[in-house]
């Protein structure tokens, strides 16, 4: 049978599974529309992960599924917290409005939960300074955090310090944002936090102690496994670079 047939055959099987098993419509253009790559696409967003069903496979098809089709997964939860609209399912919720960059609506489910015994939550306190940072609102994002703290002074959260630092520098407040960060470098995992210090010294013109700090990260990047340095990608690069100038 000639490979043309064969891959035509394919597609139109892989249409069929699509439409019969109630797969978002959208998978029936990209079959049909984009050969080879389309039906390559849904084989591994799709059945892949049903046929091996292990972690690692899985968490793989949701980053090519993202890629494929980036509010999957918010539509899917949108629909749960329709249906239970449980703390725990707007949670989950908010913090995919997050990853998307829908600040607002974030912001707006985590104000939904923050009430009754949910109150002074000081994980949801947390997410809501997150969304209210994300869009732009500094000044919010440092209220909610001292809230936070007030209501729960015995909380710790080495993501909530790294935020409330960045809310004041955002806020303006630079002196107290230094405070924070010379606290953070001394136990905050990853280099996140001396970077984002050294970034405020070198613009408050201190370039030599800022050097010191992407000195010190570029070291101790490059002497991490494999795995460490992809997920500091970022972070790294920059440490070099700065470290040259």
């Amino acid at each position: 049978m000639p490979l043309g047939l064969v891959m035509l055959l394919l597609q139109i099987g892989c249409a069929v599974h699509a439409g019969k098993t109630g797969r978002p419509q959208f998978w029936l253009y990209i079959i049909l529309l984009v050969p080879g790559l389309g039906m390559l696409a849904y084989l591994l967003v799709e059945l892949v992960p049903e046929w091996l069903g292990g972690p690692r496979s899985r968490k793989a098809a949701q980053r090519l599924g993202r890629m494929v089709d980036p509010e999957k997964r918010y539509r899917a939860l949108t629909e749960e917290a329709e249906v239970a609209p449980t703390v725990e399912n707007r949670l989950r919720l908010a913090e995919e409005c997050v990853s998307l960059g829908r600040f607002d609506e974030a912001i707006r489910i985590y104000r939904q939960c923050l009430t009754g015994i949910h109150a002074d939550d000081p994980d949801l306190m947390l997410g809501l300074a997150g969304a209210e940072f994300g869009a732009g609102d500094a000044a919010a994002a440092r209220a909610t955090l001292e809230r936070l703290r007030a209501a729960n002074p015995g909380y710790q959260s080495a993501d909530g310090h790294l935020l409330y630092a960045r809310a004041l520098e955002g806020a303006g407040d630079l002196a107290a944002a230094r405070g924070e960060y010379e606290a953070l470098v001394d136990y905050y995992p990853g280099p996140e936090a001396k970077c984002r210090y050294a970034l405020l010294l070198r613009n408050q013109g201190e370039a030599e102690r800022a050097g010191a700090l992407f000195a010190e990260v570029k070291r101790s990047l490059d002497r991490a496994p494999r795995h460490v340095r992809r997920r500091y990608t970022d972070w790294h690069a920059l440490a070099r670079e700065s470290a040259r100038g």
